[in-house]
């Protein structure tokens, strides 16, 4: 039962029997969220209730894996499955496809957060903030950034941190409100289903 639900809610098996492209870009931008979101919990578990020093340390092998590698990794699976969805929207634009003001505004805001916590890290390792001067290598994407700002951007770090935190915030009350909001209902929708009996399934 577990397994089916992995199998059809999270993996999305049956989207690709249908289309090999809508289940990579679905896939990317389902499993970078969900794994952005459970490392969240991690972190935030990790700094404000356990304190668990290699996770607070710069150089501590968690701060490394999980806060700079991990959220990367996360960040860059989501903006591979965005850009599959930019180019299908805009640039493509099957028939199949009917490309909305909500369609397009929830792809811009997601994408505009995700670049902008590459930007924001970026800032952070070529402005030499503390927390940010021992992950140029694990933070991949940010460094790949920094490498086009000067040092001078660090000054405005914070501002830029309160900026992407306010829309990380909006992007997360929006979503009960937008077609991101499938991401959510499709795995529940999918288990409701089959605890319904077989004669009043759809």
């Amino acid at each position: 039962m577990k397994w089916a639900f992995v199998k059809d809610a999270v993996y999305l098996s049956k989207l690709k029997e249908r289309s090999l492209t809508r289940w990579s870009m679905h896939l990317l931008i389902l499993g970078g969220f969900l794994l952005m979101f459970l490392l969240d919990l991690v972190t935030t578990f990790s700094l404000d209730i356990a304190k668990y020093g290699p996770m607070i340390r710069d150089d501590g092998w968690a701060k490394l894996w999980i806060r700079d590698f991990g959220f990367d990794l996360a960040g860059l699976m989501m903006f591979a499955g965005l850009m599959i969805a930019v180019v299908r929207r805009f640039v493509l634009r099957p028939k199949i496809v009917r490309t909305e003001l909500p369609d397009a505004t929830s792809v811009l805001f997601l994408l505009a957060v995700v670049v902008g916590g590459f930007l924001l890290e970026g800032m952070g390792i070529a402005g030499r903030i503390p927390g940010h001067e021992s992950n140029q290598i694990y933070s991949f994407l940010g460094y790949a950034f920094s490498w086009a700002m000067p040092a001078s951007v660090g000054q405005y770090y914070d501002q830029a941190w309160l900026l992407h935190g306010v829309m990380s915030a909006l992007l997360i009350a929006y979503i009960p409100f937008s077609k991101l909001f499938h991401m959510i209902a499709t795995p529940i929708a999918i288990e409701a289903e089959k605890m319904l009996p077989s004669g009043v399934r759809h």
